[in-house]
């Protein structure tokens, strides 16, 4: 059996960036003068931040320095205005009554529980989807519980003092690969004040073909394979997130 490895990746307030390709990154724990560490797109180490805030980080390439972190070659796709809408223009949705197809951008507020069902988002139009997750719970025994097939951006939120879940099934493929809890095939963004616990059983965990941002809330993630996986970039800038996974913790590949 692959032993399994857990990794805490950031704490709140803390920032740490990985580029592609096929450059992962882990921590070992926080330390009384923990470092960020950010990679760049060829795997090697472009700097360190040393302090308070900072993450006690170990991974490939790494070292000592602390030129400060170079994050001038990426253009995150997140943005304040994540965490801003109008609430009169929400849409709710009630888990409970099945699987859902989101072929909007809007803003949707997820409750209850779908208990072997999935959340599609397919949406061809300008703007980005906004998922509210509001003491939800998703599990589909057949495929991700949050697919993206198609957005400009997706945005996740963890509701203001939610508890959330997302699971996966075992075996199943999908034919772009990405098999993940979440899979996405457009840029996306966990954010808000929640927690989310997200088990990948087929391989990983989260797993996005573009950017990855974490910019707040409590994210716990367990996968067979990779816990965390964004193929552009994954940043971790105000979110707390732990992985236990048998493969990386995360990568950007």
């Amino acid at each position: 059996m692959t032993p399994r490895r857990r990794y805490l990746l950031a704490a709140v307030s803390a920032m740490t960036l990985l580029t592609a390709c096929g450059s992962t990154t882990s921590t070992s724990g926080q330390s009384a003068d923990p470092t960020i560490v950010s990679i760049a797109g060829d795997g090697t180490e472009t700097g360190t931040e040393t302090g308070a805030d900072a993450t006690s980080s170990t991974g490939d390439g790494t070292g000592t320095d602390t030129s400060g972190i170079d994050e001038s070659g990426i253009d995150r796709h997140d943005s304040a205005g994540d965490l801003e809408w109008d609430a009169a223009e929400e849409q709710q949705i009630d888990l409970s009554s099945g699987s859902v197809t989101i072929e909007n951008p809007g803003t949707y507020r997820l409750t209850g529980t779908l208990a072997d069902g999935q959340v599609t988002v397919a949406s061809d139009g300008e703007g980005k989807v906004r998922l509210i997750l509001d003491n939800a719970s998703i599990t589909n025994s057949t495929g991700p519980a949050i697919f993206v097939e198609a957005a400009d951006e997706v945005v996740i939120v963890l509701a203001d003092g939610t508890t959330n879940s997302v699971s996966d099934g075992s075996g199943y493929s999908l034919a772009d690969g990405g098999e993940a809890a979440i899979a996405s095939f457009a840029d996306l963004t966990i954010t808000g004040w929640g927690a989310l616990t997200v088990t990948g059983n087929t391989n990983d965990g989260i797993n996005t073909k573009d950017g990855l941002v974490f910019g707040g809330g409590t994210v716990q993630v367990t996968a067979v394979d990779d816990g965390i996986r964004g193929k552009d970039y994954v940043v971790v800038d105000g979110s707390a997130v732990t992985v236990d996974a048998a493969g990386d913790g995360v990568k950007s590949d």
